[in-house]
């Protein structure tokens, strides 16, 4: 492998290793070991959750609105995009 591949492996790789107070939040601290509570006992972690779960089901309602053999429009693309996932992460995984 020539240099020009590798140099900005080892740049990232130096960045990383030796200022780890660039990639720090802001008061110096690193990422937060806990949620932050937004509403009483709702936290910041399950409202996004909750956000993402609704996304996921108003796309799948929407998807399997009209069904047909043959696919056209949005329910064409969540095939595809769904097929898509499933061979990409059958490849990485494994049957």
């Amino acid at each position: 492998m020539s240099n020009f591949f590798r140099f900005p492996t080892v740049l990232m790789a130096t960045l990383f290793a030796s200022a780890p107070s660039v990639f720090a939040a802001e008061g110096g601290h690193k990422l937060p070991l806990y949620s932050e509570s937004v509403l009483g006992p709702i936290s910041n972690s399950m409202l996004m959750t909750w956000l993402a779960t609704g996304i996921i089901v108003l796309f799948c309602r929407a998807a399997a609105g009209k069904i047909s053999h043959i696919p056209q429009g949005f329910q064409n693309f969540a095939e595809w995009l769904i097929e898509g996932l499933y061979n990409f992460f059958g490849g990485l995984l494994g049957d």
